[in-house]
């Protein structure tokens, strides 16, 4: 491996992430959701989705990164004028959880501007309304609904705020972990209007399976054979992160870092980096404080 072959190694460790079926999956779900909202007014009910899962199994990614494939553009009016366009918008949640902070980060995620913090929260409510027509938002991802539970906000009441959102037109994807599962149920409505979507962590075959589609991203000098149920790594890498991505990724990216990737590139030994169990032990206890 040249030395401009390893400094691309190295960024591939450092932007590791994998679009596994999974993320394909509800990707596509995403797609279809809007595809099936263009055919109906705003007036008409659309679909929407609550996405939940553990900590760490990538809903968050799975949101930004396919806002990221769907940017904002300028759409000339018959006038002549530009108008801002923006198909997809994700937006995390503000902790801890109010109404008002809520309305203005999603001020902020549109590309709106607030003239005054202290607002009232109706202003800072029909704001949103009105940018979410005007630039014809076809999907609004809201990330961290965990954080309602922590404010002094009911669940019935921040459901409230998310139903006057999709009575606009646009369809919504609530994400969060399974505490926020019942919050479907605390009205019949709900149940009817949005979806439950499952991210379940992965099984020890499915994980066997992710391995192989990461060893083959990274294409590691020294091949590792991660996805291989024959060899250890991939048994002890589940049991640590207990089939989840976050503390994976962070695990793999350690790991590197304990072999000096990040080192200095022109002094690096390039048979010493290859990955081994004692490696991947020292860098599960150095991110997990095991």
């Amino acid at each position: 491996m040249s030395h401009t072959q390893l400094i691309v190694f190295v960024e591939r460790i450092k932007s590791l992430y994998v679009a596994h079926e999974g993320v394909q999956n509800l990707w596509r779900r995403f797609s279809q959701m809007r595809e099936d909202r263009s055919g109906k007014t705003r007036e008409e009910e659309q679909r929407n989705i609550f996405i939940t899962g553990p900590s760490g199994i990538g809903k968050s990614q799975i949101g930004l990164r396919y806002c990221r494939q769907y940017p904002a553009y300028d759409k000339v009016l018959e006038d002549g004028t530009r108008q801002k366009i923006t198909p997809v918008v994700y937006c995390k949640l503000p902790y801890p959880f109010t109404a008002l902070e809520f309305y203005q980060k999603l001020t902020k995620a549109l590309g709106g501007r607030i003239f005054k913090p202290k607002e009232y929260v109706h202003v800072a409510k029909s704001r949103v309304l009105d940018l979410l027509v005007l630039q014809e938002v076809e999907l609004l991802i809201l990330d961290e609904m965990d954080f309602i539970q922590k404010s002094n906000m009911s669940d019935e009441r921040g459901m409230e705020h998310f139903k006057d959102l999709a009575n606009s037109g646009t369809c919504l994807a609530c994400v969060g972990t399974q505490n926020i599962r019942h919050f479907r149920t605390l009205d019949e409505q709900y149940q009817g209007r949005f979806e439950p979507y499952e991210i379940p962590p992965f099984s020890l075959e499915e994980f066997y399976g992710l391995l192989g589609q990461i060893e083959k991203q990274l294409d590691p000098p020294n091949p590792v054979d991660l996805g291989n149920p024959e060899v250890p790594y991939g048994e002890l890498l589940h049991h640590w992160t207990k089939g989840t991505l976050r503390p994976l990724y962070k695990i793999l990216v350690e790991s590197y870092r304990i072999l000096g990737v990040f080192d200095d590139v022109d002094v690096i030994d390039m048979s010493s980096l290859k990955l081994d169990t004692s490696i991947l032990e020292e860098a599960a206890g150095k991110i997990l404080g095991e």
